[in-house]
């Protein structure tokens, strides 16, 4: 059975269903950063110990709307006109500019080149876990491990600025009753043990 997310269908609504203007002119300055981003294509991409069938079905809109983004903002579409229908599925509407501004800073001051992979790729990339995890920190109000978590992705200079504003993504999920506490499709045994073995690796 195929393990990939539900939210490609949603993505890939009839154009008659979709704004006429999807061209975000907001998002062009951005275009010489986008090579901070390495996208990878379904059918090539690299394995990882990560299904994306294996996680909740909050975590799975966060990957997927990241991935969206970075393929939106790629092809100079309209992040907004592209995620706002799914985010308002989820009665999350607010948290879309919340999202945007997380991309944004990433784009902009990534210590690396990130790993997006395309919206139908199987596996998750470490980097797309790692933004989980620090929107996932942040949600249970540890601003320290979110802030270790985030150094993988930003620089350490913008750390703060990157997990305030996934504070308030976070928050804004959690007022749309989409948690992150549970991260897994798991029972809550196989998810405490994975927790205990996330926060003992974060302070090795």
């Amino acid at each position: 059975m195929s393990t990939v997310s539900p939210l490609w269908s949603l993505y890939r609504a009839p154009l008659a269903h979709r704004p006429v203007d999807i061209v975000n002119t907001n998002h062009y300055h951005y275009s010489n950063f986008l090579r901070l981003f390495e996208p990878s294509m379904s059918e090539h991409c690299e394995r990882t110990r990560h299904a994306i069938g294996s996680y909740s079905d909050e975590a799975q809109l966060l990957i997927s709307s990241v991935r969206i983004w970075s393929n939106a903002t790629r092809q100079k579409e309209s992040v907004q006109h592209m995620l706002e229908p799914i985010f308002a599925t989820y009665g999350a509407n607010s948290a879309l500019a919340y999202l945007d501004e997380c991309m944004c800073l990433i784009a902009t001051s990534a210590v690396r080149p990130i790993d997006v992979r395309c919206i139908r790729c199987e596996w998750v990339s470490d980097d797309e876990l790692q933004f989980v995890k620090t929107v996932r920190y942040m949600q249970l109000e540890k601003m320290g491990e979110a802030r270790q978590m985030s150094v993988s992705i930003v620089q350490p200079r913008l750390a703060r600025v990157f997990c305030e504003t996934a504070g308030h993504l976070a928050l804004d999920l959690l007022q749309a009753n989409l948690s992150l506490f549970r991260l897994h499709n798991l029972t809550t045994a196989e998810a405490h043990k994975i927790a205990r073995i996330e926060l003992s690796l974060i302070h090795i």
